[in-house]
């Protein structure tokens, strides 16, 4: 393996079972009537779009932009441990999906690319079989939270950029912490 490997090292590299998982990750993806179309879709995958913002350069490589029923539309592919809506919502706020949707957002509608997105659809593929296929599309409060967030954070990106400030905001300071209030009641309640 390790000589196959460094004779390789230009390419993904997958043990045969790994490549077994994908490969039926891809198929039901593929089945899926909604995921399925839209991968297949005119458009293109994994390309780079880049937007001065504020003085900024700013870039994002969505997964693929498409047209699709006559409306642009990106689309995001994740993998996950559940597919279900109650589930993958956990998953938009721990990894920041709604983030991303906005920065994405932000950087295609720039001048310099002038794309509107109609819509921006996440893809979740469970990562374990039977690799179930869900598709998603957040709602206006989740941009509203996300913008309240992206905001903030370029302007202060720009502000340490442009004072050469990579100090944290707390180095001054000790903080105390608190465990989250799911600690306090871990154990109390059994069915």
């Amino acid at each position: 393996w390790k000589d196959y490997r460094d004779a390789n090292s230009d390419k993904i590299l997958l043990k045969f079972d790994d490549y077994r998982a994908v490969m039926r990750c891809v198929e039901e993806v593929r089945k899926h009537p909604v995921a399925g179309d839209l991968l297949m879709a005119p458009g293109y995958t994994e390309r780079c779009y880049q937007a001065v913002i504020d003085g900024m350069v700013c870039r994002c490589k969505p997964d693929k932009l498409c047209q699709w029923r006559d409306k642009t539309i990106v689309v995001d592919l994740k993998t996950t441990t559940d597919t279900t809506p109650n589930k993958f919502v956990k998953s938009i706020e721990r990894f920041g999906y709604h983030r991303q949707e906005y920065f994405y957002r932000k950087v295609l509608s720039a001048p310099e690319n002038a794309i509107h997105v109609d819509a921006f659809v996440f893809v979740a593929v469970n990562d374990t079989e039977p690799h179930c296929v869900d598709c998603y599309e957040l709602d206006q409060e989740w941009l509203d939270f996300a913008r309240d967030e992206v905001e903030p954070a370029l302007a202060d990106l720009k502000r340490r950029t442009d004072q050469n400030d990579w100090k944290s905001a707390t180095e001054n300071c000790v903080i105390r912490v608190s465990p989250p209030s799911y600690m306090k009641f871990k154990g109390q309640y059994s069915l």
